[in-house]
């Protein structure tokens, strides 16, 4: 491989300062995660039953136990609220999860008394469960001293809150982990070194990265043409073939490179002035499909009927549970995975996201003799690619194995559009690989002047 010419160290340094100052846009934004946290917590309290329904043949002993309980409930709710104000986020940590857990309880009471449970994972139900049953014992919560089973209008309703068991659970598990580990909840305003990175990978790259790989790639056959090399180099029609092979694995080492050395540098110096705790933070994910070809739901348009647009209640954009979406509980797919893999993955995928746009744009290169129009045909055809496939169209049928459907290193992961790690590789990887046979398919039939 040749080494980083001085065109390709102003790229890094032009590349560096742009993500620098995108990561320092959030700072100063910590207002939007205390008010995202207040949001979440209202709507737990609006959500949980109302006495005045309580039915006249109700014993004494249990409508005292069920007012005791709400008491109890709205108690931890201020403690919530005090601790959050005064940003005392360990203390804010252990009583969000004490109130998921308590709304839980009363959600599960719900669900074992109501009959009517179709449609319900009994499995991951019980599943979770177990991991409440661990959660109240952690928190110092005994289950028996509380109560809520009130058939007010929300139990009349069971898919609003039935339907939602698993997602809160989940809840309660993040909100314990950061407890644990001491963190302060994270949010789309965070600016710690990790979130800056995610937020590079999430709404910066998915674009950023189509721009670099036409800059980076602009001269990949042309140098060799202006030196008068090529046609020396393609005597025999076999070689070609070799060539391509060759400067594909070139420029994508090389804008693998010019992408990540920046990237690397912005973490570092964000990390300095912020640390590098939150690496170890829990976040919601679908990582089952690291592994597996099942996709899942995109409900993406549903949450745009409820708020008007993406409700980035956890961080970064995350399927919420498509029943009652202004509850914003996460879809029953979602898992928690530490903030690191999350990283690992998404930069995983981003070479691959690398290694598609190279192989597109030297099969424009090699049809089309002028660079700047190869370039610009590229942008055409990926801005064309991009514009059919906004996330909440991206599981129409002409999107499935559209490659550009699955621009987004952070949506891979989180499987915000509905598809899993896994299949989006896999188109990604086929892509390239059938662009490849293209451009030598008509690379060995070209005339080279």
């Amino acid at each position: 491989m040749k080494k980083i010419n001085k065109r390709e160290i102003i790229i890094m340094i032009f590349i560096f300062l742009i993500f620098l100052s995108f990561c320092y846009s959030f700072v100063g934004r910590e207002e939007e995660t205390i008010a995202n946290e207040r949001f979440t917590m209202l709507n737990y309290d609006l959500m949980m039953p109302d006495l005045r329904y309580a039915e006249e043949t109700m014993s004494v002993e249990d409508k005292w136990k069920i007012e005791e309980s709400l008491a109890e409930f709205d108690k931890i709710y201020k403690q919530a609220n005090e601790a959050l104000t005064k940003r005392n986020y360990k203390e804010y940590n252990l009583n969000a999860t004490k109130l998921c857990l308590l709304h839980s309880l009363y959600v599960y009471e719900v669900y074992y008394d109501h009959k009517e449970t179709s449609n319900v994972d009994h499995k991951l139900y019980n599943e979770r469960k177990q991991l409440a049953d661990s959660l109240f014992k952690k928190v110092g919560l005994n289950q028996d001293d509380y109560y809520f089973l009130v058939k007010d209008p929300l139990y009349h309703a069971p898919r609003v809150l039935i339907w939602e068991y698993p997602g809160i659970v989940l809840r309660a598990s993040l909100y314990y982990e950061q407890y644990e580990k001491g963190l302060p909840p994270l949010s789309s305003g965070s600016s710690d070194s990790a979130s800056s990175i995610m937020h590079i990978l999430e709404e910066l790259m998915p674009y950023f990265l189509i721009l670099i790989v036409a800059i980076v790639c602009l001269d990949m056959v042309d140098s060799d043409r202006k030196q008068g090399t090529l046609k020396l180099l393609l005597t025999q029609p076999k070689k070609r073939s070799v060539y391509l092979m060759n400067k594909g694995k070139l420029y994508a080492k090389r804008t693998a490179l010019i992408i990540f050395i920046p990237l690397a540098f912005t973490f570092a110096c964000i990390g300095v002035q912020s640390g590098f705790e939150t690496l170890s933070s829990p976040v919601l994910a679908y990582e089952r499909g690291l592994t597996n070809l099942k996709n899942i739901d995109n409900h993406i348009n549903d949450i745009h009927y409820v708020y008007g647009y993406d409700k980035k209640i956890y961080f970064s954009n995350v399927l919420i549970n498509p029943d009652n979406p202004e509850d914003m509980e996460p879809q029953d797919e979602m898992e928690l995975i530490p903030f690191w893999k999350l990283l690992l993955a998404a930069s995983v995928f981003t070479i691959l996201l690398i290694c598609f746009y190279v192989s597109l744009n030297l099969l424009l290169h090699t049809l089309i003799s002028n660079p700047i129009i190869a370039a610009l045909s590229f942008l055409v055809i990926a801005g064309f690619g991009v514009l059919i496939s906004m996330p909440e169209n991206a599981c129409a049928v002409y999107n499935v194995l559209n490659p550009f459907t699955h621009r987004n290193p952070i949506y891979a992961i989180t499987g915000y559009t509905g598809y899993s790690f896994l299949f989006s590789a896999i188109v990604l990887l086929l892509a390239t690989f059938l662009i490849n046979r293209i451009s030598v398919f008509f690379f060995k039939r070209k005339d080279i002047s």
